[in-house]
């Protein structure tokens, strides 16, 4: 998986990934783009461990959103 679909799985915006990788939303925006573009920059460092704490945080809330329909 890469930088972009980790990002969208996350559905955080570029500021609130920025301020979690300690980056500026600019680079963070950059390291969506398509690599082969003119603007891109490689994610920043350590962004694997970041989304992967992020995504075990998010885990429990996204689990009771989905017993919503459990009743």
């Amino acid at each position: 998986m890469n930088f972009r679909e980790a990002m969208d799985l996350l559905g955080m915006t570029a500021v609130e990934v920025a301020a979690e990788l300690e980056a500026s939303p600019a680079s963070v925006r950059q390291a969506r783009l398509d690599p082969d573009a003119s603007g891109y920059r490689t994610p920043p460092p350590g962004w694997e461990k970041v989304f992967a704490r992020l995504a075990r945080e998010r885990c429990p809330d996204l689990k009771r959103l989905a017993e919503l329909d459990k009743g």
